[in-house]
């Protein structure tokens, strides 16, 4: 039986490690649920501090509540993965207590994958009149949307400033190219206690773990 990769808890560690020098500012929030169903964001980070600045080309874009979406190496984000986030970042908007409580204008997109969403961009340029710009290498900001967005391709990222998730690839061993093997592996993640399997959005299934006392991560 061939073995199954389980790409979102590797994304998940390789996001954490990028921003590891930032740690300070950031609170990640894995699997984050909307409701009190099943609806689940793959990942939000939310700024500590309203007016923190975010070095990290991949966070510069960052404001106080940041949605991001993540597509496996064999996927690629489509219209309606777009709809789907862009509703998710609806519903954390609107799903409080008090109105506005967390104002529209402070929550971006985030949309990472290994594929250039071609057919997504050229759908949202004919009805929306979106504007890309290329801010950094595989980092396009995407302009003229309700919320600001970025879409951030893998396979185009610059390996010196994203060593981890510019190498989270289906040919993980033949891109390493001399990247810093083991690199801020001490970094520890946010997880459920124990094990318990569970699905992301786009269906793909998760092991998470729970960091016992004591002892160092397994590397992702």
């Amino acid at each position: 039986m061939s073995q199954i990769l389980q790409w979102h808890p590797a994304f998940q560690a390789a996001m954490q490690i990028e921003l590891s020098e930032e740690m300070d500012k950031l609170e990640f929030l894995k699997e984050y649920n909307l409701t009190s169903g099943p609806l689940r964001i793959d990942t939000l980070i939310i700024k500590k501090e309203k007016d923190a600045e975010i070095q990290k080309q991949i966070g510069r874009i960052f404001k106080r509540y940041n949605i991001l979406e993540y597509k496996s190496p064999e996927k690629s984000h489509t219209v309606n993965s777009f709809f789907k986030v862009v509703s998710y970042a609806g519903l954390l908007q609107s799903n409080t207590q008090r109105e506005q409580e967390i104002p529209p204008e402070e929550i971006t997109i985030t949309l990472i994958g290994d594929r250039y969403p071609r057919r997504l961009l050229a759908y949202l340029e004919r009805q929306h009149r979106i504007r890309i710009e290329q801010a950094y290498p595989g980092i396009y900001y995407v302009e003229g949307l309700l919320f600001p967005m970025q879409v951030v391709v893998q396979r185009e990222l610059d390996k010196g400033e994203n060593v981890w998730l510019s190498r989270l690839r289906q040919n993980l061993r033949n891109s390493l190219d001399g990247g810093q093997e083991g690199a801020k592996s001490g970094v520890k993640l946010a997880c459920k206690q124990g094990f318990a399997p569970s699905c992301t959005s786009d269906g793909h299934p998760m092991l998470l773990a729970r960091q016992k006392p004591g002892k160092k991560m397994l590397a992702v």
